[in-house]
């Protein structure tokens, strides 16, 4: 398994017990944000056929195993961890020697950062 992780750069006993509150619940707003458009990447194509993606483009779906194993939680106070539980997912976001990478993950990331930073803006 592997995570993608957003972090705060801030320290959670330097915060106010309200701040702390508000930062976490945003935390898990933009880890449901990030789940949302990964799995949303990972719904496209496939279908009867069971075309291949071409590498470089999120992989096709196949199965829905890909798809219902990306997920988010809480790995401390103020990270949160972002990813699929299937261990084939690493291998399609960045490659091995004989697979070419089809990245989901970080084009998910990239697609929703700046609503992300947005949730974050004027907390402290």
């Amino acid at each position: 398994m592997f995570r993608f992780s957003v972090r705060s750069n801030l320290k959670f006993e330097k915060l106010s017990a309200k701040t702390a509150i508000v930062t976490r619940q945003r935390l898990k707003i933009a880890g449901q944000i990030v789940t949302d458009e990964a799995k949303r990447l990972t719904n496209i194509g496939g279908g009867a056929a069971k075309v291949p993606s071409i590498p470089g483009e999120p992989p096709h779906k196949q199965s829905a195993s890909l798809q219902s194993s990306i997920s988010w939680r809480f790995i401390d106070t103020l990270t949160v961890g972002i990813g699929p539980s299937v261990m084939y997912g690493l291998y399609l976001e960045f490659g091995t020697r004989k697979i070419a990478a089809r990245p989901f993950m970080r084009p998910a990331l990239d697609k929703t950062r700046k609503n992300i930073l947005m949730l974050f803006k004027g907390i402290v």
